[in-house]
């Protein structure tokens, strides 16, 4: 079953864009890989996957 979540991308420079929600931590991470920023993961308010896709 899919998992509801928000991932959260920050810049080079430090800054942390706004969450946007996701219908699943595949779809988060696919959105990860994309944006080619760090990343972090939430799901019910605990980070459950952080990094870096380059």
């Amino acid at each position: 079953m899919a998992k509801k979540c928000k991932i959260v991308f920050n810049t080079k420079w430090g800054y942390c864009m706004t969450p946007i929600e996701c219908k699943s931590i595949a779809e988060a991470i696919r959105r990860a890989k994309e944006e080619e920023m760090a990343f972090r993961i939430f799901v019910d308010g605990k980070c459950v996957k952080s990094g870096w896709y380059a």
